[in-house]
């Protein structure tokens, strides 16, 4: 952000760009403040409680005990590293990777080229930020990598009459640009709307390297990528301009550059057109969260209004993430011309096409289509009730032009207060949190930050691909030939009993296989360990190794608490527990109210995933692992290797971040890496990637509470039946059954309540406990009950 201005920054400039930072423990009032600080005219209460860098020569080092000098000698814990800037000149043009890929850098398009002329054109990449592979990631490289993030002449712009743009342009370099014209040139006042929905992609360090082309260039290879950049531009009437390698330039629009076979040509050009005050252009982005996320639907909606009359002119409606076919709504653009939109008989009419023609695909985890298609229809009405003549806008529905960041304050106050009696002193006193400030520094050390052992061996799982079914073979022979593969693991290969954990140890009911041996029980399931040289290398070894199935289950899976309910009784799907058993029943009742409460699924999101480092020490192991349950992790590895549990020692000097995930979860790369640490005899480390462990360890349990109250005409429950299912995944350990029912009791008198409650068993990870695990269903679920009554007779809920 700072770089990207003249650092004459406002407090809301730096809130907004908060987006980018990420604290799972709520840390963020006392970094939003720190930051805000470096504002051009901060809030002297953050003064007040926060120094300036100017200030730090004045301050004792608290390590040295001296003044500090601005930089720390090389013999302190930590110190600054002034580096010097490389010049392009110094960069080599070209590298051979470790991997046996080539990189090439190059600084001018007939060097793009020259390259692929020479290398060839089968396989290459064309690399600038980068930043795609956040969006699909990329596991294999092709074997050409063409650097052209020095190629100057991609990164100019100009005007004639259009504002020409180079597609390699960064998208902070194009929203400053965008800012600057939309201020000074009044051919493209629209720009400044351009810039705000800019404003809600993806985050400034990705904006910072990520380019326009990189953006075009992956909604070209995936449709069903819902590009803003594409969209924006669909939207203005854009055009692209691309060169062959004899030089020859085709410009077309955007929804021919959609079908157009990018290979051997090179995006060059971005045209927009100036755009008369006789046009309207309205943006909108539908996100799960209001920065750093990708759009449920994303829309644009430029209209082209007679000066005199009021009728269209011209229309262009365009939608993404509707379905990878559909961009243009045409047949509601042809519609609109000639027509005052502002008539309501118009208006109607045109919703009517436009729900005609919107037809969303199915697409996981995204909003249903249902959904999807209910909220553009939503967002066309939005945008012409922001553009109706206030004249003849009714205002009932004034509201229905805003959108949620409309109605927030541009900056956000916050503080903290401890509500203690002084007198108390200093039993409850408040205190820095006692790590906080070498966390702050960077200086903590979590099991990750253990530098590099020697011949330290790294471990990945290959995951199943199905959900049910026998595994005939697994075929590693092809991994085996990559230089760096050290081992692959199987069920086989385990000395002592195949299991993560220990069925007498609290919460645990039954063992889980580290790797399926005969059965795959879960969508996901390791079946095997990559051993390799690097973690990197290791990650991508697992999707290489081939495993073969039999007797694959064909009948739809059980997947939800749905499923499990209608799965046949034989299955034993269903597991009861202790619910609430009524000892008394009203006989007042006027009023019956059914309903229903979901609870989602909840991913843990710790910073620190799972992480261990398995250390072979004389006949046992010293096993570094991020652990909240150290017992277990001990007991899981000794009954695994077959060993004592005496060889083996169980550090966990801190987490970074745990909420429950790591009290069982973690000893899948625990148990793996000692699995890997015995069989090979060297030190063995793995760090769980998010995608493996979103895949294969389970979440926060899914819950539904079905009930049915009856009530007397005061709200006072006469009598309830409710059945409460909580989603166990595959085994049924630490369900949260019996601390949901309780909690569902809360501070009410429950004698007139019951309650059955079941885990529903299904073909997915077992789920797990996680912060207030049950209590959260429960107590959630019946405030849910009480709010309903409350609706349903028109009272106030409390």
């Amino acid at each position: 952000l700072a770089q990207g201005s003249d650092r004459h920054l406002t407090e809301a400039e730096i809130e907004n760009a908060f987006g980018s930072n990420l604290c799972r423990c709520t840390g963020y009032r006392p970094i939003l403040e720190a930051f805000k600080s470096f504002a051009v005219h901060p809030d002297a209460n953050i003064l007040k409680k926060i120094k300036d860098i100017e200030d730090i020569s004045e301050q004792i080092c608290p390590k040295s005990g001296k003044m500090c000098g601005g930089t720390c000698g090389t013999n302190e814990d930590w110190c600054l590293v002034n580096m010097n800037n490389t010049s392009v000149s110094d960069l080599p043009k070209k590298i051979c990777l470790a991997d046996g890929r080539l990189w090439f850098s190059v600084s001018d398009i007939r060097s793009i080229f020259a390259v692929l002329d020479d290398v060839g054109h089968e396989s290459y990449m064309l690399v600038a930020g980068n930043t795609a592979k956040g969006v699909r990631p990329i596991l294999f490289y092709p074997k050409l990598l063409i650097d052209i993030s020095d190629v100057k002449e991609l990164a100019t712009h100009y005007i004639d009459v259009n504002l020409v743009l180079g597609a390699n342009m960064t998208l902070t370099d194009t929203m400053h640009l965008f800012k600057e014209l939309a201020q000074s040139n009044e051919d493209f006042w629209y720009l400044h709307i351009l810039y705000e929905h800019l404003d809600k992609v993806a985050h400034i360090p990705v904006r910072n390297i990520g380019t326009l082309a990189g953006n075009l260039a992956l909604k070209n290879s995936d449709p069903s990528f819902q590009s803003d950049i594409f969209l924006l531009l669909d939207c203005v009437g854009a055009t692209v301009t691309l060169v062959d390698r004899d030089m020859r330039q085709t410009e077309m629009n955007m929804p021919e550059f959609l079908t157009t076979n990018l290979k051997g040509k090179l995006m060059t050009q971005i045209k927009l057109r100036p755009l008369s005050r006789h046009y309207e252009l309205v943006t909108y982005k539908i996100t799960p969260r209001e920065q750093n996320a990708q759009a449920d639907v994303n829309s644009g909606f430029l209209l082209k209004f007679n000066s005199h009359t009021h009728l269209v002119e011209e229309a262009s409606i365009v939608y993404g993430n509707i379905n990878p076919l559909f961009t243009h709504a045409y047949e509601t653009e042809r519609f609109l011309i000639g027509r005052n939109i502002f008539n309501n008989n118009v208006l109607q009419s045109a919703l009517h096409i436009l729900e005609r023609e919107i037809d969303p695909s199915i697409r996981p985890p995204y909003p249903p289509p249902c959904v999807r298609k209910k909220v553009a229809l939503g967002l066309f009405y939005k945008c012409i009730i922001k553009l109706c003549p206030k004249d003849i806008l009714n205002p009932r529905y004034k509201s229905g032009a805003t959108t949620p960041s409309d109605d927030r304050p541009p900056v956000s106050r916050t503080y903290q207060e401890y509500d203690t009696d002084k007198k108390d002193y200093p039993i409850t006193r408040p205190l820095l949190k006692k790590e906080g400030m070498i966390q702050c520094a960077g200086e903590a050390e979590y099991c990750d930050d253990i530098p590099t052992i020697k011949d330290e061996v790294f471990a990945s799982f290959v995951l199943s691909t199905v959900a049910r079914g026998d595994i005939e073979s697994i075929d590693s022979s092809e991994v085996m030939k990559e230089d760096g593969v050290l081992a692959v693991l199987t069920s086989v290969d385990i000395p002592g009993v195949n299991s993560i954990l220990r069925d007498d140890f609290l919460l645990m009911v039954e063992n889980e296989e580290l790797l399926a041996s005969t059965k795959v029980k879960f969508y996901n399931q390791p079946v095997a360990i990559v051993v390799a040289t690097s973690q990197e290398l290791a990650d991508k070894m697992a999707h290489v190794v081939k495993v073969n199935y039999k007797n694959v289950l064909r009948r739809p899976l059980i997947f939800t608490i749905e499923d499990a309910i209608h799965a046949p009784k034989e299955e034993n799907r269903l597991i009861p527990y202790p619910g609430i058993v009524p000892t008394d029943r009203g006989a007042n009742v006027r009023k019956i109210i059914k309903g229903q409460f979901i609870s989602p699924m909840q991913y843990h999101h710790m910073m620190e995933l799972h992480t261990t480092i398995t250390i072979p020490v004389d006949e046992g192991y010293d096993v570094i692992s991020s652990a909240q349950y150290l017992d277990i992790t001990q007991a899981g590895i000794a009954q695994l290797l077959k060993i004592p549990e005496s060889l083996i020692t169980v550090k966990t000097k801190r987490l970074g971040g745990g909420f429950g995930c790591k009290i069982s979860r973690n000893t899948f790369a625990a148990c793996a890496t000692a699995l890997v640490a015995k069989k090979l005899n060297k030190t063995c480390r793995m760090s769980m990637s998010m995608t493996n462990i979103m895949r294969a360890t389970g979440k926060r349990p899914n819950s539904r509470l079905d009930y049915e109250v009856g009530v007397d005409d005061r709200g006072e429950i006469q009598y309830m039946d409710a059945v409460f299912y909580v989603n166990d995944g595959q085994s049924r350990n630490e369900n949260e059954n019996e601390n949901a029912t309780e909690s569902l009791k809360n501070c009410y008198d429950s004698r007139r309540w019951k309650c059955d409650s079941f885990g529903a068993i299904t073909d997915s990870p077992t789920n797990i406990f996680m912060r207030a695990p049950g209590s959260f269903e429960g107590i959630s679920g019946i405030e849910h009950i009480m709010d309903h009554i409350a609706e349903e007779l028109n009272a106030d809920p409390i």
